[in-house]
């Protein structure tokens, strides 16, 4: 079978998969470099694979954080999101490592974002974030108390 009727294959079995589940949400405020995001949390494998398919853009201070069980090397992919994003990945200690700005929505031909450094955390957030707010490696992310 050829690759590429392979991939359309698993890319459909992931979009039923996600559409029959659905998951509650839950939202907490982060801060990174004084912006407060108010962020959707992906903690499980469920949440994290769905990530922000299907998603409505988000707004200046909207994001997504990925929350992992260990310090790893994580990479990501646009399929199936309509909008641009700044992604930031975070140490255990909750610094940025690494960031790549402006990562383009995809379908069928998607580019992985990755990097070589460890993280724990991952924050997406609306395009140009990382800009305006001058973000760089060794930025701190703080978590506030959730809210719902």
């Amino acid at each position: 079978m050829k690759p590429e009727i392979i991939f359309l294959i698993v890319a459909v079995a992931i979009v039923i998969f996600i559409f029959a589940f659905p998951f509650p949400k839950k939202i907490a405020t982060v801060e990174i470099a004084g912006a407060k995001i108010k962020a959707e949390i992906a903690d499980n494998p469920l949440t994290q694979t769905k990530g922000l398919m299907f998603h409505k853009p988000l707004a200046e201070n909207e994001g997504m954080l990925f929350i992992f069980g260990r310090e790893d090397i994580y990479s990501f992919w646009m399929m199936n999101v309509s909008f641009p994003i700044d992604i930031i990945w975070l140490s255990s200690e909750k610094k940025i490592v690494y960031v790549v700005e402006n990562a383009r929505p995809c379908f069928l031909d998607c580019k992985l974002y990755a990097t070589d450094k460890k993280a724990k955390y991952v924050l997406e957030v609306k395009d140009g974030f990382v800009k305006k707010h001058k973000l760089t490696a060794g930025d701190k992310l703080v978590f506030a108390v959730p809210i719902t």
